[in-house]
């Protein structure tokens, strides 16, 4: 489970995920990502990649991180339960360097559209 931080960033929506920093010190900040199922199958895998220009990703809550840095790549936890259509998956991540929305994010095949 995620600690529990007061949101300090406007959430921005896109499409079947949203993103929100939600804590900030120096030198170091927390982002959350919420994925909505939007099919009517249940979601067995998934995977988030984006660029975090300037920062190091290198904690995640409610996921696997399996490329941390600047080019981050998120996996859902091995062994998972599937998510069910209109579900929805918080993972929240830890990065040293200076607060930055992702950058060329995409939900599996598919751009996060924020």
């Amino acid at each position: 489970m995620p600690p529990t931080t007061a949101p300090v960033g406007p959430v921005r929506t896109g499409d079947g995920i949203t993103y929100q920093l939600v804590q900030q010190d120096p030198g170091y900040f927390e982002s959350r990502m919420v994925i909505t199922n939007r099919s009517t199958r249940p979601l067995r895998s998934w995977k988030i990649t984006f660029e975090a220009p300037g920062a190091n990703v290198r904690n995640i809550w409610g996921g696997r991180l399996v490329r941390r840095g600047s080019k981050v790549e998120i996996h859902n936890l091995p062994g998972g339960v599937p998510l069910p259509p209109g579900a929805t998956w918080q993972i929240q991540y830890g990065a040293s360097g200076t607060p930055v929305d992702p950058k060329g994010c995409r939900f599996g095949d598919k751009p996060c559209g924020f």
